[in-house]
């Protein structure tokens, strides 16, 4: 039986366990059930997080990148559920080197003084893991005058 049949069969508590054993266990249908879970704004929400926690953390596999990014990115952007959106900005420090589309709205956010402050810092946090250097001095450099993240951007300028 695929992971995504037994999820199916499951309450919502024994959804959100799978959801944290994929940490560990490799099904053929894995990402498939995570890219599903994650994308679909009617499942139970702490399954979504769960489910957003592995992709902060895996070593996601190429063929499903894009499909995660645009899947995130609109997470971003639309997502009405706050602990949802929260841990997608979580879980964009590990695609913001994979989508310009990421790293640009991960910036747009971290500089709105309007965004929730939980929302910015999580966006703070993925732009310590852009790679560039230079796109991420870029970032940090246009921090320095803000009052929130100034100190931060000046001790990780360098």
């Amino acid at each position: 039986m695929k992971i995504k049949e037994i999820y199916k069969t499951q309450d919502d508590d024994n959804k959100v366990e799978l959801i944290n054993s994929l940490n560990f266990d490799d099904f053929d249908d894995k990402w498939d059930l995570i890219l599903e879970v994650i994308e679909d704004e009617k499942e139970y929400d702490l399954a979504r997080i769960e489910a957003l926690k592995i992709i902060e953390i895996a070593d996601i596999p190429k063929i499903v990148v894009e499909e995660l990014c645009d899947i995130v990115i609109n997470l971003l952007k639309n997502e009405n559920d706050y602990d949802v959106k929260n841990y997608a900005f979580i879980a964009s420090r590990n695609l913001i080197n994979d989508s310009i589309e990421i790293k640009n709205y991960i910036n747009k956010i971290v500089l709105s003084k309007e965004e929730d402050i939980d929302i910015r810092h999580n966006a703070y946090s993925a732009i310590l893991k852009i790679t560039n250097q230079t796109d991420k001095s870029k970032i940090l450099n246009s921090l320095l005058n803000d009052e929130v993240f100034s100190k931060f951007a000046k001790k990780d300028i360098n």
